[in-house]
């Protein structure tokens, strides 16, 4: 299948240069505040269901006073910034590896049972992490038509449940990936995650 058949756009919120994200916990992870006593949880005021008090101290020595915006701050930052940086790395190797199936398919199709499931492994990668990414249609991600500077891009990228698979069929024969403007004539069920 060409490789010009995924139209995988990655969408960022913010570039912000914070300190606090180059916290690791144990496991190495930037953004896991989880250090050696804590068993991986999460033990800042924010955390406990409810509403700081003023003047009220953090077991890890933060700000007493934590606002919605922090915590949204927070999330965005430690949260989906990191989900949609991975996404665009496994779908940068997602594309490079269906690049290098579709050259052996090219060369002898009999033989390229390697580069195939190679393809199958980093398409399975991929969307792993579209799944997380699943929950968090805000931004670019969400529909313009119900969210704050909602772009559409969920769809471009992934338009399950609206699956075409003769669609998907009839574009590969006749090869219509090949027009310069396929992603703009062409439904989305035509193209993205669920098409590959």
């Amino acid at each position: 299948m060409p490789a010009t058949l995924i139209a995988l756009g990655v969408y960022g919120w913010a570039c912000v240069d914070d300190p606090d994200l180059s916290d690791t916990g144990d496991d190495g992870k930037a953004g896991d505040t989880g250090g050696p006593d804590s068993g991986g949880e999460d033990t800042t005021a924010a955390s406990t269901g409810g509403p700081t008090s003023a003047g009220s101290a953090s077991t890890t020595g933060g700000s007493a006073d934590v606002t919605a915006r922090d915590v949204l701050e927070s999330i965005a930052l430690r949260v989906i910034v990191p989900t949609t940086a991975s996404f665009q790395s496994t779908t940068g190797e997602l594309r490079d590896v269906v690049a290098q199936y579709a050259a052996a398919v090219d060369e002898n199709h009999l033989a390229a049972g390697v580069e195939l499931a190679a393809a199958q492994d980093a398409w399975q990668a991929a969307m792993g992490v579209w799944q997380r990414l699943e929950v968090m249609q805000i931004g670019p991600a969400a529909p313009a038509s119900s969210a704050i500077a909602g772009g559409n891009m969920r769809d471009e990228i992934y338009s399950w449940p609206t699956v075409d698979t003769c669609s998907v069929d009839r574009r590969l024969v006749a090869e219509d990936y090949e027009n310069p403007d396929f992603f703009v004539t062409q439904l989305v069920m035509a193209y993205g995650l669920d098409a590959l």
